[in-house]
């Protein structure tokens, strides 16, 4: 009796030992094998007997999924479950849905419940996430009706060595069949034939949920870890699996993320050229309209300087044709001798109950004498007529008699002046320095200028 007591307290001890050290890995562990990514086929090696019993339980399973899956589409249709205490599915998602599980475990196992970090986000993100970290995703589906649940909770994913190196090594994602909607659409994707659910996935740009790599459901791992016997899984056993799974597709996952690294660069240094050709595109764009706005000036400022040289030919033509003849030499008549800037004379004679607005008119159209920019002048008195303040004035008024000379003398330089200079030098198109040099030029220069 003693014995037995001491063997029973010995086994107890290397049970106990084993659990909390680490084993020794396996041959898996040891010598990695180089394979590519590939879906899970079944355990390796199970003896003649295990492989047997695998596949007489085949219809077996194959009748308990279908029969669940009746009953599930018939209690929905019937409503039957709302007769049952099962919770109803939430329609949180991503982080809410995280959060709600979260609180669900810490209700039913306590507070103080340790489990492996959990992705806050949907799976999709959760796929995405580990192709970013060159990561494998581990997906936990939780059953809360299962009779094997409670102790997967309590010790297997709480035990601090599987925490530690799930942490490390995979992206985590676990989420409850009963409440959330988006744990029915992963049922629905994945078939699992029983809870708890374990799945390696590894995210596939030709599947929409990712590939599956390796999966383990809870009956599965009591089998194929203990070679067909019904002996209880161990977190060591869970962790060993993890560990094998990592270090069969660990270089193949490494080679497919540099893989995509290198897509990724590649893609950035096109759209880096893409951009560089299009913002040279945009500045050789830009030259060009500058270019064509500085044409499209200079043919507008050319066509406005012919207007205006048309519009004052037209005017002079119209001051030609209005004035009147020429009256025969009288004691009414005045003869007026214009000299202009570059030596020339004209006269003309007018009658002396004309007003300077003819005299003007006649300087302009026929002596070409631009009066925005000259003035007509007498020696003695000295006195300067200009078409603003003596156009109504007649040539009597102004003590015109007999025979008068007049000079065509520049204006005094003012802002008015300068303006109208501007004006005339776009009109005739000389585009001169106009420096005070030019200010201070001679009547004649200014003439020719003008």
């Amino acid at each position: 009796m003693m014995r037995s007591r001491n063997q029973i307290h010995c086994s107890k001890e290397k049970r106990c030992s084993r659990l909390a050290c680490p084993q020794p890995k396996s041959q898996a562990l040891v010598h990695p094998p180089n394979r590519a990514l590939r879906t899970y086929s079944g355990p390796g090696s199970e003896g003649i007997v295990g492989r047997l019993r695998r596949l007489l339980i085949i219809p077996f399973q194959t009748f308990r999924v279908v029969f669940t899956w009746c009953a599930a589409l018939l209690s929905r249709i019937l409503g039957i479950s709302r007769f049952y205490g099962y919770p109803s599915h939430s329609r949180a998602v991503g982080a809410a849905a995280v959060a709600e599980f979260e609180a669900h475990l810490r209700g039913r196992y306590g507070a103080d419940i340790r489990y492996p970090t959990l992705f806050r986000g949907t799976f999709k993100e959760a796929l995405s996430h580990s192709t970013q970290t060159c990561r494998l995703v581990l997906l936990y589906l939780h059953s809360e009706i299962h009779h094997v649940t409670d102790r997967f909770v309590r010790e297997i994913l709480s035990d601090e060595n599987l925490i530690r190196f799930v942490n490390e090594n995979f992206v985590f994602y676990a989420a409850s069949v009963n409440r959330s909607v988006e744990a029915a659409e992963l049922t629905s994707y994945f078939t699992p034939a029983g809870y708890p659910y374990l799945a390696i996935v590894y995210a596939s740009r030709r599947w929409p949920l990712g590939q599956l790599i390796d999966l383990r459901v809870l009956s599965d791992l009591d089998r194929s870890m203990r070679g067909g016997r019904d002996a209880p899984i161990t977190p060591m056993d869970v962790l060993l699996w993890l560990q094998n799974v990592l270090l069969e597709y660990g270089d193949a996952l490494r080679t497919a993320h540099a893989m995509r690294e290198q897509r990724h660069s590649s893609q950035r240094l096109r759209e880096e050229q893409d951009r560089e050709f299009q913002q040279a595109l945009a500045a050789d764009r830009a030259a060009e309209l500058a270019r064509q706005e500085t044409e499209r000036r200079a043919r507008q400022e050319t066509a406005e300087r012919e207007q205006r040289m048309r519009e004052r030919a037209e005017m002079l033509e119209r001051k030609r044709a209005k004035l009147a003849p020429e009256p025969a030499p009288s004691a009414d008549a005045v003869t007026v001798l214009l000299r202009l800037p570059d030596g020339r004379s004209e006269q003309r004679r007018f009658h002396l109950t004309k007003t300077f607005a003819e005299l003007f008119d006649w300087a302009e159209a026929c002596c070409d004498v631009d009066l925005d920019l000259f003035e007509l002048t007498t020696n003695f008195p000295k006195r300067a007529y200009t078409p603003k303040n003596h156009a109504t004035m007649t040539l009597k008024e102004a003590g015109f008699e007999r025979r008068v000379a007049l000079l065509v003398t520049e204006k005094l330089w003012t802002t008015d002046t300068q303006d109208l200079i501007g004006k005339n030098e776009a009109a005739t198109g000389d585009t001169g320095s106009g420096t005070d040099t030019d200010h201070a030029s001679t009547p004649a220069e200014t003439k020719k200028r003008v």
